[in-house]
């Protein structure tokens, strides 16, 4: 059995990222490919673990030598919001900003500038919100927030979308009462 850097786990996460949906989270999910992570739950307190969590660190868990290694919270190095926080935010809006690029590529340098061509780019940008609604990458209320030609570039047009993307369930409260 070889002892490798912990670095080597970039692998497991890239491969989870790319099978798995952008919006899936990876937090509490098995880390298969390893049998032991050192200096984890052996070597941190739980509020040690917290601290280096809070200054965006994506940490390796392992509760003893014989479980399966997991993610114990899916964390990026930004953690100014939610959105920026939580990986699996971040993918999906990559994967979206993506895929709107995609999908728009087709009418640049064909197309002119005229009405027609904007009640075109305004549907296909709606076909586009729709189908990440209902692929569960946007959430519902999500728009079209204006579609206009730029007034500083006439060859240009520039479509608004306002995203309000799906969030992980992070936190459980429960109240008992008798």
């Amino acid at each position: 059995m070889s002892v490798l850097p912990g670095y080597f786990y970039n692998c497991i996460i890239v491969g989870a990222i790319q099978v798995l949906a952008p919006q899936a989270g990876l937090t509490n999910m098995a880390m298969p490919g390893f049998t032991q992570v050192f200096y984890v739950s052996d070597y941190f307190t739980e509020k040690q673990l917290d601290t280096i969590a809070g200054g965006g660190t994506f940490i390796i868990m392992q509760n003893n030598k014989w479980t399966v290694p997991y993610c114990r919270h899916q964390l990026t190095t930004d953690m100014s919001m939610l959105e920026k926080r939580e990986l699996s935010c971040v993918k999906d809006l990559d994967y979206i900003a993506k895929m709107g690029r995609e999908t728009l590529r087709p009418y640049i340098g064909r197309f002119l500038v005229n009405e027609v061509t904007m009640t075109t780019l305004y549907s296909v940008a709606n076909a586009f919100l729709q189908k990440c609604k209902d692929d569960g990458l946007a959430n519902p209320n999500s728009n079209l927030i204006k579609i206009y030609v730029d007034p500083n570039s006439r060859d240009t047009v520039i479509i608004c979308l306002e995203i309000e993307l799906p969030v992980p369930l992070n936190k459980i409260k429960l109240f008992i009462y008798v």
